[in-house]
Order: C-alpha cells, then structure tokens, then sequence
C-alpha cells in the first residue's frame, strides 16, 4: 500500500502482454490496470512475458504470492473476485475439525 498511489502489486509476467487499460483478477482483489511501472519506476504502457511491473488499479493489495489473470471486463473480475473471498470466508467460518 502506497500513501500516495494506494493499492499496488508488483506482478512477473508469464505468459502473454499485460497492458495498461486490462482488467484483472489477484487473489479477491480486482480492477483495471490505471498505470505501471518497470523495475526502475519508468511507466511503461505494456509488459511481455519475464518482465516485472508494479501496478497500480486494484481494490486492495493482493497476498504474496498470489497469481493475477487478465479476464474480459471488469465485471467478470468482480464476480470471480467475489466468489473467492465468499470461499476463504466459508473456510475461516467452519475453521479446523477438533476432536
């Protein structure tokens, strides 16, 4: 989380372009990509597979380690966002069986 710019994640790119403008999905956290930054804090419009970019766009900031996918629209981001925290909630809820 940065005071200034709010929540941002720091993705590597596998496959594919991520682009300014894409909306995506980390972990329960979703939004549209607003700008990115390369490893030397350049903005950078695009970023091709290997490349690591700090992103800026996302409702909160997502768990280490967390995999981001690039969906259609941004609508599609929340439902798939939503249907994942509603599971980590439904696992927190029920907890460990102790016996």
């Amino acid at each position: 989380m940065d005071k200034s710019r709010g929540p941002m994640a720091t993705l590597l790119v596998q496959n594919g372009t991520l682009e300014v403008g894409d909306p995506m999905v980390v972990g329960v956290s979703y939004g549209r990509i607003r700008a990115m930054f390369d490893e030397r804090g350049h903005p950078v419009h695009r970023a091709g597979p290997s490349v690591p970019v700090e992103v800026l766009g996302l409702t909160s900031v997502p768990s280490a380690g967390e995999m981001f996918e690039v969906v259609q629209n941004e609508k599609i981001a929340k439902t798939i966002a939503a249907g994942r925290a509603n599971q980590a909630q439904q696992a927190a809820a029920t907890g460990p069986v102790r016996r």
